[in-house]
């Protein structure tokens, strides 16, 4: 004995693709496409890794390092965003670009991120890969303080998340 159970309609994936390409060509995304030229401007493309070597062959996991922090750091790491005023996102962004600035010695460097691409809520229930990618940009000199690059990703983080409809291979 079978019920028949009825589901909600979802969107489906093909109207969300049809609905990014209108947004583009109707030019609804123009500022948003603006924003991103201007932030990227003059950007440097190339990560300087003092630890670039040639990769090896695809499959192997040579490029993966695992490692778990422990509980006293998570809270340590999770009371200094929150003493910020930040989100645990952008507390662990700042860090991470930091580390790159430093083992880089670079002053200006990229990183990208992943968002779901999902900023509409009719898209909520669509199954498909809607993700985009949002680049953070950090900048540093020699009197910049943790504090000041944690603010300026703070701004960029909010900014980016603002513009993160306009598609990243667009640009």
């Amino acid at each position: 004995n079978h019920e028949e159970v009825n589901l909600p309609e979802r969107p489906h994936y093909s109207s969300f693709v049809a609905s990014q390409a209108e947004a583009l060509s109707s030019g609804r995304w123009n500022g948003q496409r603006d924003f991103w030229l201007e932030y990227l401007r003059d950007a440097q493309l190339a990560l300087a890794s003092p630890f670039d070597r040639s990769s090896p062959s695809p499959g192997g996991n040579s490029g993966t390092f695992r490692f778990r922090i422990g509980d006293k750091l998570t809270s340590g790491i999770k009371h200094s965003a929150a003493s910020s005023n930040v989100s645990l996102y952008t507390f662990l962004m700042a860090a991470f670009q930091t580390l790159l600035l430093r083992l880089t010695a670079q002053d200006d460097l990229l990183v990208g991120s992943v968002v779901s691409g999902r900023t509409d809520a009719a898209w909520a229930g669509t199954v498909g890969y809607c993700v985009n990618q949002i680049v953070l940009r950090a900048r540093w000199n020699e009197a910049s303080t943790f504090e000041e690059l944690l603010s300026r990703t703070q701004r960029d983080v909010s900014k980016a998340l603002e513009c993160q409809d306009y598609p990243f291979s667009a640009l």
